[in-house]
């Protein structure tokens, strides 16, 4: 006997040996109920258990009947096409597993570049926030070093000026504590050596640079186009 009749065989066999065991199992069941007494709910059990075996029977005699068929050949041509519906089924079903496994495959590589992209951004974003505090950090401290340094006679003039005119004091602006004056530009003054003063005037749309030396008249040194409102530094 060719491996496809006897798997078959050994199929036919296995059921027949459970049914059996069923059957027999049920049989045992009757007989307990049967000493109950002759009651509907015994009357009833017995019936479905007796129907029950019957498939069972009927089951076990279509078995045989395939086991002989199996043994003459008679359905070589029902295992072929079975054997062939299995295998074609198995092979979908490892082609499905197959598709799973890479779709899962390229999920997980997309979510890693996604994750691999979030990771680099959040970095990115770390980074440049500890470089923008850092900056910060090293900005106010060196408004701290050069507040402390600013002359007495800055000090005391700024307590005059309106808020719209002060000085520059080693790069960094100081205002005057009065009421800002906005008829006038704002206007901020500018101590180098030798006795030269800048002047930087700063109008909505324009920033002008004066330079005057003891008690001459101011000459205008540099002048721009300004696009934003904000004060420019031109050395």
């Amino acid at each position: 006997m060719d491996i496809s009749r006897q798997s078959e065989h050994n199929k036919a066999t296995i059921r027949i040996r459970d049914l059996n065991k069923c059957i027999e199992v049920d049989e045992g069941m009757m007989e307990a109920l049967k000493q109950q007494g002759d009651i509907p709910y015994v009357r009833a059990q017995i019936a479905k258990i007796t129907s029950k075996n019957e498939e069972r029977k009927k089951e076990i005699s279509d078995l045989e009947k395939r086991i002989e068929g199996i043994t003459r050949g008679d359905i070589d041509s029902e295992i072929v096409a079975t054997n062939k519906s299995n295998y074609q089924e198995q092979k979908n079903k490892n082609a499905i597993q197959k598709q799973k496994i890479e779709e899962s495959r390229l999920r997980n590589a997309d979510n890693h570049k996604l994750s691999m992209s979030y990771n680099n951004m959040t970095r990115d974003s770390d980074r440049q926030e500890r470089n923008l505090k850092r900056e910060i950090d090293r900005s106010y401290n060196y408004f701290k070093k050069i507040d402390s340094t600013v002359p007495e006679y800055i000090e005391t003039n700024l307590k005059d000026m309106p808020n719209t005119k002060g000085y520059f004091w080693r790069g960094i602006a100081c205002f005057g504590e009065k009421e800002p004056d906005f008829t006038k530009p704002l206007t901020l003054f500018e101590k180098q050596k030798g006795g030269v003063l800048l002047i930087h005037e700063y109008y909505r749309d324009v920033y002008n640079l004066y330079k005057k030396k003891g008690k001459d008249k101011k000459k205008l040194e540099y002048t721009e186009s300004r696009r934003e409102r904000m004060i420019p530094r031109h050395i």
